[in-house]
């Protein structure tokens, strides 16, 4: 059931230079994990999140999903991956404008294969009861322009987990809160781990630590994987 990276390596080429953004890194995490990937800016935590999402194929090393290959898969195959596994929530919120909230959330539905009418309205229905979940009843056919910055990452939230997946990978989603705002996003992470879906959060906020269950270390590409809770000595 786990997602594994093992001895995975990612280069990037800018201005005619190598920049090794994953040396040879490896971790795992399993549903019901809460894990806080944390390091320095440019220590590769959000090329580690990329690659472990099947959103960057690795130069070496592998990511399996029940010991599946997930990048031995076809894009058309690994975008169904995507939809069917994983949830995304990132700094940006990735909303689409134009879009209410009801249907930001919706758009989740999207990445999955052809769907009957009823799993049409079974969506619909998930998407609801997320909304409610996340206090956001009365902003579900406001557009994201009106919504403020800490209800964009709530929608943002409930979008990731609109498929039921089995994993989240957050990439510094209290980047942009505030204090109150990051706490309360920090929670309901901390609730889906312990509803059973694996939270993979990468971020420079400390407070995550007091939610994680384990800690991943990294510096300079390298992965330090604790495998601890956070306070045990």
């Amino acid at each position: 059931m786990a997602l594994k990276l093992e001895n995975v390596s990612k280069t990037y080429t800018r201005n005619g230079l190598d920049v090794l953004a994953l040396q040879e890194g490896s971790c795992s995490i399993e549903p019901g994990q809460f894990i806080a990937v944390c390091g320095p800016s440019g220590c590769g935590k959000s090329t580690l999140l990329q690659v472990s999402g099947g959103l960057m194929r690795p130069d070496a090393g592998t990511v399996t999903l029940d010991d599946q290959d997930i990048y031995a898969l076809s894009a058309d195959e690994r975008a169904g991956f995507r939809g069917a596994s994983l949830g995304f929530v990132f700094q940006q919120f990735h909303l689409v404008p134009y879009l209410n909230v009801l249907e930001n959330v919706l758009v989740a539905s999207l990445a999955l294969p052809a769907k009957s009418p009823a799993s049409q309205r079974d969506a619909r229905d998930r998407g609801l009861a997320l909304i409610d979940r996340f206090g956001l009843r009365d902003r579900a056919f406001h557009r994201a322009a009106q919504l403020s910055t800490g209800e964009r990452q709530r929608v943002a939230l409930a979008r990731a987990l609109l498929n039921e997946p089995r994993f989240i990978l957050a990439d510094e989603p209290t980047g942009n809160l505030d204090e109150a705002n990051g706490e309360e996003v920090l929670r309901h992470l901390a609730e889906c781990a312990e509803q059973g879906t694996g939270v993979l959060l990468v971020t420079h906020d400390a407070r995550a630590a007091e939610v994680a269950s384990r800690v991943v270390e990294m510096e300079a590409g390298s992965i330090r994987d604790e495998a601890m809770p956070w306070g045990v000595a």
